[in-house]
Order: structure tokens, then C-alpha cells, then sequence
């Protein structure tokens, strides 16, 4: 171990494995999901481990911290055996000074470029090092999933249901993808910007777009649709028009769903109805996701809650369509 050359060794091992574990992080971040999957059906064993690996972002993050962690550990290792040899003189000048001036080094062709090179070439280079990558996953797994249970815990912990980092991943791709074909000549202007915009809503929490409850009348569940008529104010609100909240009439308060009034208008009973019932929404859902469960159960309104139940607002569907049409249109020049 007082030999210059271990030093050396260890300090090379060190760089390389802190480059491999850097640009494979980058490069998993980057891979095609859409090529790999693809060549995973054809047979592809190493792109079936990778397609894997991809869709287990929080355990290749693991797995590269540590590796890293391991790589930086050799490398101040191999810095201070050197340092020994160098200058045997007691004191710790050698240590620092020779690591300031390894520093640049170390973080140029240790993190800096590996990370470029596989920023640019993600696919190409993970086949050369996907394999060894997946057999360090196996090697640091119960360190990996302490890692992941930690971050899984303070997630939780902190109350905030985060978006999950493969669906941003999965998102970020799609992108690309239409960029491409909107360069291309495949897509239109107008379809472009479209997808734009679903990505765009698909990252806004619904929260941003809620109305207060007393947007819209809200009456007894026992009032007489005659006398619900004469009541009914002379102008509504200018997203929901001709639609009225429902309250229980035993249980005051409590929203049993909205009547909309021309359809009420049609019937011969002195009664309200139909009624139609409220979807409920946590206030971390998307705008798009909540755009489509409405649009699927064709409901014009729906109720926005918190983590406790505490009902915050309403979500309008027609307010919903208007966010997805504006940022659709051509911008004005």
C-alpha cells in the first residue's frame, strides 16, 4: 500500500468508476423509452434490463449516489496515500494542496464530461455500460432500497404527493418526440401547440383554477321547483350559467350535487331535478387529469377537497376547456 502506482491505481479506479456512474445516471435520464422498448420485443436482453431500470427511476438514482459515493471515497483515498509518498513530511498541507489542484480534473472528466457525453449519446453509450450498470444495481441493492424507503418516507412525511419522476420522464420524451415531427413537417402549428398545452396543463395543479362555493345559488333539496325558479337570480356567474348547488336539506352544508335548470325546466313534476352528482378532486391533481375524469363523466362541475376532506372550492369544466383553448390558439404577433 506505500507504493506510488496503488495510489495511482486506486485513484484511476476511482475517476473511472465516478465517470460511469455520473454519465450513466445522465444517460438513463435521457434514454429513448420508445427505442429501447422496442428492442426489447425484437429480443434485445440488454435493453429489456435497461427498459427496466428506466421505469425504476428513484432505484438507478440509488444506485448511482452510492456508486458515486464509493468512487469519491477511492479517489480522497488515493489522494492522501499519494500525498504520503510525495511529501512524508507530518501535516496536512500536502492533502489540500494536491487536492485543489486534482479538483479540476477530478470534475471535468469525472462528472462534467461523461455526463456530455451521454446527454448526447444516451442509447449508444448505455450499451456499452448498461450491463455493468445493472450488475452495480444488484451489488448496492439493500443499500439502494434504504435510500429509496428514506426519500419514499419524506415524501410522505411532508404531506405532498409529488408527481412521479417517470411520468415527468415519460412526459419530457413524448415532448421530444413531437418536437421532432413538428420540425419534420408531420405535425401542423396548431397541433403542436396543442400537445404544448396538454403537457403544459398536465404539470398545473387544478388547485389554480378553483372557484369559491359561492359562485353558484345553492338551495334545500326540498325546495319546489316553482319557488326555485322565482328565486333563481337575474345573471349568473360568466363560466357556469343556469346551474344551481344542491344542499341537503337535513344535513345542511353537505352538497348532494347541481341541477342544471333547462333540463330541470323540461320536466312536469313540481320537484328539482335531475340531480347530478359532484366528482371530488384533491387539490394536487393536474388540471389535465381532472380535465379528462370530468370530460368522461360528462359533469359540468365538480368539488376540489384537500388531504383532510375540507371541500376548498369548485372546478368548471367550461373554465377547464377555456385554460386548454387558450394556450392552443396562435400566439398574436
Amino acid at each position: 500500500m506505500n507504493h506510488p502506482m496503488v495510489a495511482l491505481l486506486i485513484g484511476g479506479i476511482g475517476l473511472a468508476l465516478s465517470a460511469f456512474f455520473s454519465g450513466s445516471e445522465t444517460g438513463l435520464y435521457r434514454a429513448s423509452r420508445i427505442r429501447l422498448r422496442l428492442e426489447a420485443i425484437e429480443g434485445d436482453r440488454l435493453a429489456g434490463l435497461l427498459l427496466w431500470l428506466v421505469h425504476r427511476p428513484g432505484l438507478f438514482v440509488a444506485t448511482a449516489l452510492v456508486g458515486n459515493n464509493l468512487a469519491n471515497n477511492m479517489v480522497s483515498l488515493a489522494v492522501v496515500l499519494l500525498s504520503q509518498q510525495l511529501f512524508p513530511q507530518p501535516g496536512h498541507l500536502a492533502e489540500l494542496t494536491l487536492t485543489a489542484l486534482l479538483a479540476p480534473i477530478i470534475f471535468v472528466y469525472g462528472e462534467l464530461l461523461p455526463k456530455y457525453l451521454f446527454l448526447r449519446a444516451p442509447n449508444r453509450l448505455l450499451r456499452h455500460g448498461g450491463g455493468l450498470f445493472f450488475v452495480f444495481t444488484l451489488l448496492f441493492l439493500p443499500v439502494s432500497i434504504f435510500i429509496w424507503a428514506v426519500n419514499f418516507l419524506a415524501d410522505r412525511l411532508g404531506g405532498g404527493w409529488p408527481q412521479p419522476i417517470r411520468m415527468r420522464l415519460a412526459r419530457r420524451e413524448l415532448r421530444r418526440i413531437l418536437q421532432e415531427a413538428h420540425e419534420v413537417g408531420v405535425f401542423q402549428p396548431f397541433q403542436h401547440q396543442l400537445a404544448e398545452a396538454i403537457f403544459t396543463l398536465a404539470e398545473l395543479p387544478v388547485s389554480r383554477f378553483v372557484l369559491p362555493l359561492d359562485t353558484l345559488p345553492r338551495v334545500p333539496s326540498d325546495t319546489p321547483k316553482n319557488a326555485l325558479f322565482q328565486s333563481i337570480p337575474a345573471s349568473t356567474d360568466g363560466h357556469i350559467q343556469n346551474v344551481i348547488l344542491l344542499e341537503d336539506a337535513l344535513q345542511p352544508g353537505h352538497l348532494l350535487g347541481y341541477v342544471e335548470l333547462w333540463q330541470m325546466g323540461l320536466q312536469k313534476e313540481n320537484m328539482i331535478g335531475p340531480v347530478r352528482p359532484l366528482p371530488r378532486f384533491s387539490e394536487h391533481q393536474s388540471v389535465l387529469s381532472a380535465l379528462v375524469e370530468m370530460e368522461r363523466a360528462k359533469a359540468r362541475l365538480a368539488l376540489l377537497e384537500n388531504a383532510q376532506g375540507t371541500i376548498l372550492g369548485l372546478v368548471s369544466l367550461a373554465q377547464l376547456r377555456e385554460q386548454l383553448f387558450a394556450r392552443s390558439l396562435p400566439k398574436a404577433v
